[in-house]
């Protein structure tokens, strides 16, 4: 309940700054996109990653953009330590991800190109170890700062192609077992093809 209240707690606040805005362009719509996440161990030198498909929404008001997507990791995990890289245990996660991103766009006439920047809060839905469900675990709930660069591409007045570039940061990255030690890093990106109306 109590992550639940703090991604309810982080929208609120986020759709409060949009609503607050006099801008006449607002564009709601959703994407679809493909991505790895990416968690290093600098004291091994291990890297492990996990590609991910992500479906979602998102609300942009011309300077501010908020989401929400679902992401679920997918196939094998890739182990890379040192020189060595193989495929290792199946380790699966879904999540839901709520992002907040302030824009900088330049408008080209029927193509407006930005580059943003913000947080995202990752919350965890479910984990799999080797097809075995291990339920949601709190203790792997991430905050990520977020950069972005995208278009907003004019099909009509009222319709837009929303193509998207994100990287992120994970400020909080934990490994599977939570009793590992180690310098731990954690990174995130996606590329995603989105639809937006203008309401």
């Amino acid at each position: 309940m109590k992550k639940f209240l703090i991604a309810t707690a982080f929208m609120v606040a986020a759709s409060t700054s949009v609503m607050a805005q006099s801008v006449p362009d607002l564009l709601v719509g959703g994407n679809v996109g493909y991505g790895s996440v990416i968690v290093t161990e600098s004291n091994n030198d291990i890297t492990r990653t996990q590609p991910m498909f992500t479906l979602g929404g998102f609300v942009d008001a011309t300077y501010l953009r908020l989401g929400v997507d679902y992401t679920k990791t997918m196939g094998d995990t890739d182990y890379e330590v040192e020189d060595f890289s193989t495929s290792g245990d199946s380790y699966k996660t879904t999540n839901l991800n709520f992002s907040v991103l302030g824009k900088l766009p330049v408008d080209f006439g029927s193509i407006k190109i930005w580059a943003g920047a913000g947080i995202m809060y990752s919350l965890n839905l479910t984990e799999e170890v080797n097809g075995r469900d291990v339920g949601s675990h709190s203790d792997i709930d991430d905050f990520y700062l977020l950069a972005a660069l995208g278009a907003d591409i004019a099909v009509t007045d009222a319709v837009f192609i929303c193509p998207a570039a994100t990287l992120g940061y994970n400020l909080t990255p934990n490994p599977t077992d939570p009793e590992a030690s180690g310098d731990w890093d954690g990174y995130m990106w996606t590329l995603s093809l989105g639809v937006g109306f203008k309401i």
